[in-house]
């Protein structure tokens, strides 16, 4: 028991949650390997059991002040191949090629799941360039980034429909238009990313002469993360009190119709105003001109003279 405990300590040790999501496995591919390579009936692993159900192995994992717990869970040899039959559904459509050509259509059997597992890819450019990682966990990180990106966006579409999205002041996409997030934090942390923060520099303090009590000047957030270079220290704003400035520029859908800097043309403000009550859309429909008096025929005035409203009226 002791040495088992002791080789799972060794694997959570070895688990780097900073880097790529097949390197990030990479410790508990010897486990898996070797359980597909023998005779055992079932394995422990670090993983949750939804996860390994649609074959996209995530952590069963909890981070508490910055330390990170695992719980290992027991599979049956079935539950491992029904991970593996998952990982067959949506293979043939992802990448890397040089892994997924290498696996055959029929690929059902535990040894074929065991070869499988034995693959190996190196990327030939990025971040993460010439650096060996295990084939079939590439292959999954490259579906469960395009699982997520599908998901996140479901779940921005659903909020936005019911009215529930959250916007930050001047965070504009690539069309020049609001952007909508699911959540108030998601926002903040929008408007800390994209607009000046106050923070003072220690090259300030010096040739400046700042004293405590001064006026904080804003400086342009510097890329890259939560540097030391821009939040904390002297005169400087920590990572949460710049989170707490973030919010007060973040307001709800509900507010957002005539709001400053919120694009007349985003197809978002659109949705917001056929969330409306149906008194509130003639109201808006008949002071910009328009002479409905029912639901339809106003928000189809709308929309076809979105661009020139005037929302003052709300």
């Amino acid at each position: 028991m002791a040495t088992a405990a002791a080789a799972r300590a060794n694997i959570e040790a070895n688990i780097d949650r900073t880097t790529k999501y097949a390197g990030q496995h990479t410790p508990v591919v010897p486990v898996l390997q070797a359980f597909l390579r023998g005779r055992g009936k079932s394995v422990d692993l670090p993983y949750t059991r939804e996860s390994m159900e649609m074959g996209v192995p995530e952590f069963d994992s909890k981070t508490v002040k910055g330390t990170v717990t695992y719980t290992w869970n027991t599979f049956t040899l079935q539950e491992v191949l029904g991970c593996m039959e998952a990982f067959m559904t949506y293979m043939p459509t992802t990448g890397p090629k040089t892994v997924t050509n290498s696996i055959p259509s029929y690929a059902s059997t535990r040894k074929h799941f065991s070869d499988i597992m034995a693959l190996t890819y190196t990327p030939e450019k990025g971040n993460y360039a010439n650096v060996e990682v295990n084939g079939f966990f590439s292959v999954v990180g490259n579906f469960r980034f395009v699982y997520k990106k599908v998901a996140a966006k479901q779940k921005l579409d659903a909020k936005v429909a019911a009215g529930e999205g959250f916007f930050a002041e001047g965070v504009l996409d690539n069309n020049g238009v609001a952007r909508p997030y699911p959540s108030a934090k998601k926002a903040a942390k929008a408007y800390a990313r994209s607009a000046p923060v106050l923070k003072v520099h220690d090259k300030d303090i010096k040739s400046k002469g700042i004293k405590a009590g001064d006026v904080v000047v804003p400086h342009v957030r510097v890329g890259g993360g939560w540097g030391s270079t821009w939040h904390e220290g002297a005169f400087g704003m920590s990572k949460a009190d710049i989170l707490t400035e973030a919010a007060t520029h973040v307001y709800t859908q509900a507010d957002s119709v005539g709001k400053e800097d919120h694009a007349p043309t985003n197809s978002y403000t659109m949705r917001m105003v056929e969330g409306m009550s149906w008194q509130a859309i003639v109201r808006l429909a008949r002071a910009n001109g328009s002479k409905a008096t029912k639901k339809a025929p106003a928000l189809m005035y709308i929309q076809d003279n979105f661009g020139k409203l005037d929302f003052s009226t709300l």
